[in-house]
């Protein structure tokens, strides 16, 4: 495969990568964790896939003896490095709206334990049975 097929499938894993991020982004918000995990998923498969195409990549420039200056591969790898900027952006959003809910989540456990604990201070003492029983007299 020709480098600059490779850098352009990269590129077009990569923006499919930001689309399932955007999409995860949405989930989160939704709190449907299934559907999310789903797409992360698929998004540790482009990964693997983009690492494979890099690998061929770094197999062709070292043969070559360089990376290649074609005014096409440095558009290209402008525009992988802006579709990879934007996906940490969206990630760390994707962070943050992770932590709130799990800060959401254990706040509310708080507040359940604080009300077990409330219920059974209305509980009084219980009535507690004898050991033993006296049998003569």
């Amino acid at each position: 495969m020709d480098p600059l097929d490779l850098l352009s499938k990269n590129l077009d894993l990569f923006i499919e990568m930001k689309e399932l991020a955007v999409e995860q982004e949405t989930l989160i918000n939704l709190e449907d964790l299934d559907r999310f995990m789903d797409l992360d998923a698929r998004r540790n498969r482009l990964q693997r896939q983009i690492t494979a195409n890099d690998r061929k990549y770094s197999e062709y420039t070292k043969a070559r003896h360089g990376t290649p200056t074609d005014p096409k591969v440095t558009r290209i790898r402008e525009k992988m490095i802006q579709t990879i900027r934007s996906i940490q952006e969206i990630d760390k959003n994707i962070e943050n709206g992770l932590t709130q809910k799990k800060d959401l989540f254990f706040s509310e456990i708080k507040q359940i334990r604080k009300g077990q604990r409330a219920i059974r201070g209305y509980g009084g003492n219980p009535v507690r049975m004898p050991r033993f029983i006296n049998r003569q007299g």
